[in-house]
């Protein structure tokens, strides 16, 4: 439940508030059927929306570091290689970023994981938009929008597309999403 408490306050921009949330988190990990997130990360997102960038680098190294850690135990665990490409993606490790994203994706093709795909391809859209490849994960918005687990309407409310979300592409793709979605 802390984890749409936290989602929802991040989405109304109360991000003091979101953090207070994620302080009553004992837990290291965010463990979710696509993800495998440390709470660190979490924590390093609030403050960035906050722009408390170098609170937020130091959160990303020890998330990446946890990852690090955790991959080595179970290479095969495409959650973590995931989330450790995100991370990365964050720490401007681009090339690192799109390798372990593009690992992930191999091991859920579409046509085998149909229920998987999804939460993995939209990982791919933020680690574009992270990597400053806008028009790649504008491109990639309706695609995923049509995919189990893919984007939505509500997903793009939040601060993470604000740097995009005035040009005349997210528009153009914002719209195309209906609210119904």
């Amino acid at each position: 439940m802390t984890n749409q408490i936290v989602l929802a306050l991040i989405m109304d921009r109360k991000y003091e508030r979101a953090l207070d949330e994620l302080n009553k988190v004992d837990d290291i990990y965010n463990i979710q059927q696509n993800g495998f997130m440390p709470y660190d990360f979490i924590r390093g997102n609030v403050f960035e929306l906050m722009g408390l960038n170098d609170k937020a680098i130091t959160l990303y190294n020890n998330a990446a570091n946890l990852l690090e850690k955790e991959l080595l135990k179970n290479p095969k665990d495409i959650r973590i290689v995931s989330d450790l490409g995100m991370i990365y993606a964050y720490l401007n490790r681009n090339e690192d970023a799109i390798r372990m994203i593009e690992s992930a994706i191999s091991e859920v093709p579409i046509d085998k994981a149909y229920t998987d795909h999804g939460g993995y391809y939209n990982k791919k859209i933020e680690i574009n938009l992270v990597l400053g490849e806008t028009q790649k994960a504008i491109k990639m918005l309706d695609k995923s929008a049509k995919m189990f687990a893919g984007l939505h309407y509500v997903n793009l409310i939040h601060p993470k597309w604000d740097s995009i979300r005035n040009s005349s592409q997210f528009k153009v793709a914002i719209n195309s999403l209906s609210v119904n979605d």
